[in-house]
């Protein structure tokens, strides 16, 4: 399945080796569990809760961009996840385009950085003029608007089904903040997904694929394209080298 048995666990206090220890007590349970989900789609705030720790990036932090936040998740909400996950794994090449390399089966991360100093590299060597921009996801991650996210995948033919599933997931999670060991009072989520989640990257992939069919359709409507110097014509092809490198 692909979770580590000693990870921190979430507000439950349970970590994933107590359930490979005590699978044969729990198994029926945990199936009837998934059985429920699969009816009805549906997920409790209170399963869903999540601790949120803030590891140093640096040493003597002193503001709150010098911390990463991260989401522990109950170990129950994380089994759950990590099938999706392992589901949508599966297809999700299928319904992104060439240029997402990262975390999508068969394809490297570096693949789209090796893309890109060839590109460059051939530009140089030819002499000819390149504009490049680098887009930063990071706060992109934390402000997914799921009523978006939802209809991106309806564009995408998910299922209603997988389309409940996935929003539970998303719009069901509270959380509260460790300060130095001890919960704050909880709140909930109104956008974006969880670092930590193991569903959020695929489910984030699925989000940033908007802006590739945006780029395609500038190109297409010869809004943003490469204008040959000798002649007028424009030269769509820049589409087969765009790549983007997505690090939440």
């Amino acid at each position: 399945m692909g979770l580590y048995s000693f990870k921190s666990p979430g507000p439950d206090g349970i970590n994933l080796r107590f359930f490979k220890d005590f699978w044969d007590m729990f198994k029926v349970e945990l199936l009837n569990f998934f059985a429920e989900f699969h009816r009805n789609g549906r997920l409790t705030s209170d399963f869903n809760n999540t601790f949120i720790a803030l590891i140093a990036k640096i040493e003597n932090p002193h503001r709150l961009a010098d911390f990463w936040p991260i989401s522990l998740v109950s170990s129950l909400y994380k089994i759950l996840s990590r099938v999706l996950a392992n589901r949508l794994r599966k297809l999700v090449s299928k319904v992104v385009s060439e240029s997402k390399s990262i975390i999508v089966q068969g394809r490297q991360i570096l693949d789209g950085i090796l893309i890109t100093n060839e590109l460059v590299d051939d530009v140089g060597r030819l002499k000819k003029e390149l504009l490049m921009f680098k887009v930063n996801f990071e706060r992109a991650y934390a402000s997914v608007d799921w009523r978006y996210l939802e209809e991106a995948m309806g564009k995408m033919n998910f299922p209603f089904a997988w389309r409940k599933w996935m929003m539970a997931c998303a719009i069901s999670a509270s959380t509260s903040v460790l300060i130095n060991g001890s919960p704050t009072d909880e709140f909930i989520f109104e956008r974006g997904l969880r670092k930590g989640d193991p569903l959020s990257p695929f489910l984030f992939l699925l989000a940033v694929e908007g802006l590739n069919v945006i780029m395609n359709t500038m190109v297409d409507n010869g809004l943003f394209c490469i204008k040959d110097n000798k002649d007028t014509k424009y030269m769509t092809h820049i589409r087969h080298h765009t790549c983007i490198s997505i690090v939440p």
